[in-house]
């Protein structure tokens, strides 16, 4: 499968000309377990292109989890999560594009984003990617502390 050039992605990632253009509604998938997924389309303004956001939100008992990722093309241009697998990072951390797929993502530590409010990590992931949510509704998470 051919990959896109991790330049292509870091200039898609660093564009401040992201427009997110459709609602964000998170869906319930699993009604046990309070898990629920949410997408929806951004447009990068100066090429053209269609991005997506997407976020997954896992209410495993004493242990939820939740990500948000940037995707071109279904690859992850930027993937921030809260689940704690991986050694040594107990935060909240990102990955970073790799075009070769022998190459582990590059995976650094972030205090950027919120790890106790996932309405508020959603905000903050947006703002972090320069994505721009104004014109559009941006639906909370339904309660989820019966999962908690």
């Amino acid at each position: 499968m051919p990959t896109v050039p991790e330049e292509k992605m870091e200039r898609l990632y660093k564009s401040e000309a992201k427009l997110l253009v459709e609602n964000w509604t998170w869906e319930e998938v699993n009604s046990e377990l309070g898990n629920y997924s949410a997408r929806a389309d951004v447009l990068e303004r100066e090429s053209g292109k269609l991005l997506k956001v997407g976020g997954e939100y896992f209410g495993v008992p004493g242990n939820k989890k939740y990500s948000f990722v940037l995707l071109f093309k279904n690859y992850a241009i930027r993937t921030w999560d809260f689940t704690g697998h991986h050694e040594g990072i107990s935060n909240g951390h990102k990955h970073k594009y790799r075009e070769a797929h022998d190459i582990p993502t590059e995976l650094y530590d972030v205090n950027d984003v919120t790890t106790s409010d996932v309405n508020q990590a959603l905000i903050d992931f947006l703002n972090e990617c320069k994505i721009d949510y104004t014109d559009v509704a941006i639906n909370e998470l339904p309660d989820v502390t019966q999962y908690e």
